[in-house]
């Protein structure tokens, strides 16, 4: 009995998220994720242009390899100053909000 319970903690441990943790990572106000948007903003043209649109994430907790996927959509100036819309996707950690990799 007490190794069955053993088993069930481990296994619930490995598939624990903590919501509140994983919450702190987006804006109240937009619902953006802060480093995500940071990061964007560091790569772009003119980062006072940038404009959130929408940020959509899942988790993916698969054993010792978790993460959050995110999907964020955004308006901002070109090179050439017109406004343009971009989707990025990227993962971040779940525990820390520190982008992992940018997908595309």
């Amino acid at each position: 009995m007490l190794r069955l319970l053993s088993e069930f903690r481990k296994s619930f441990i490995r598939y624990y998220v903590d919501y509140q943790k994983l919450e702190s990572q987006f804006s109240l106000y937009d619902g953006s994720h802060r480093e995500l948007e940071q990061l964007i903003k560091n790569n772009m043209n003119d980062s006072g242009s940038y404009e959130h649109v929408q940020t959509r994430y899942s988790v993916v907790k698969d054993g010792e390899d978790s993460h959050v996927a995110l999907v964020t959509e955004f308006r901002g100036a070109n090179a050439f100053g017109g406004i343009v819309k971009q989707t990025i996707h990227a993962k971040a950690d779940l525990q820390t909000g520190e982008i992992i990799e940018i997908i595309q």
